[in-house]
């Protein structure tokens, strides 16, 4: 269980967050290996984050999922997956719409 007392890291422009408290990142030490490794994350239409390279998916409390030999993970961004942090799918049934686009960026 993590250390509740451990301070907390400063921000890191490699961090991505997502909703549900859950994170994407990529600790220092992991960095270090991974540097030549880009990680590309496409945001689908009407749909999931698909995340693609050499990740660390971590939980608010610090514990870790085991991704080894998934060289890609989709993220859930409607909220209704049963898998969630993952894509299920339910984007679809429920139907999902959002608009993402960098030209929305201001």
């Amino acid at each position: 269980m993590p250390d509740p007392d451990r301070e907390r890291p400063e921000p890191n422009p490699k961090v991505t967050s997502v909703c549900y408290a859950w994170l994407i990142f990529t600790k220092e030490s992991e960095l270090l290996q991974m540097a030549d490794e880009a990680v590309k994350i496409t945001v689908r239409p009407n749909g999931p984050l698909r995340v693609e390279g050499p990740i660390s998916l971590t939980d608010a409390d610090g514990r870790h999922w085991d991704l080894t030999g998934k060289p890609a993970i989709s993220l859930c961004r409607c909220g209704a997956s049963e898998k969630r942090p993952f894509c299920d799918g339910a984007h679809n049934r429920i139907g999902f719409q959002c608009a993402a686009s960098p030209t929305l960026l201001t």
